[in-house]
């Protein structure tokens, strides 16, 4: 009889293997077909922010989705959050609409023709003149923060 092992990894994610005949770990065959369900491909993601200013870790950082929407996420870690997270943390999200996501490339300095993440990837360095560029635009965009 095959004996399964099901642990933790270090990502805190269920882990099922068997072992094989030499001794080898291999994911079960139900493990496999689970990945295979869940997996997505990975979208590319333009890194907008990432400072550190002694404990302090500000990011951002921006990817579209399959139905072309165009999300900007942030995360600060640190001290620096304390104003608004008493745990250290503080993330947001925007979701811009896929049908406004041809006017925030124009108002970034694109042309109609150029990817949404080229011409944001410009504006990797400066990511708060970009956000001060789109808050003061009055394109709108859902929010939600944690």
């Amino acid at each position: 009889m095959e004996e399964i092992d099901t642990r933790q990894d270090a990502t805190g994610d269920l882990k099922q293997e068997r072992e094989v005949g030499d001794g080898t770990v291999r994911p079960t065959e139900e493990a496999r077909d689970n990945l295979a369900e869940t997996e997505k491909p990975v979208a590319r993601t333009v890194m907008l922010r990432k400072e550190r200013a002694g404990a302090d870790l500000r990011s951002l950082w921006a990817h579209m989705d399959e139905e072309g929407r165009l999300h900007i996420d942030g995360q600060d870690l640190g001290s620096g959050t304390a104003t608004i997270s008493p745990d250290g943390e503080y993330e947001w999200f925007k979701t811009f609409a896929a049908e406004d996501v041809p006017r925030i490339v124009a108002l970034l300095g694109g042309s109609p023709d150029e990817d949404a993440l080229d011409v944001l990837e410009r504006w990797s360095g400066k990511s708060y003149d970009l956000e001060a560029l789109l808050r003061d635009s009055g394109i709108p965009f859902e929010f939600f923060s944690c």
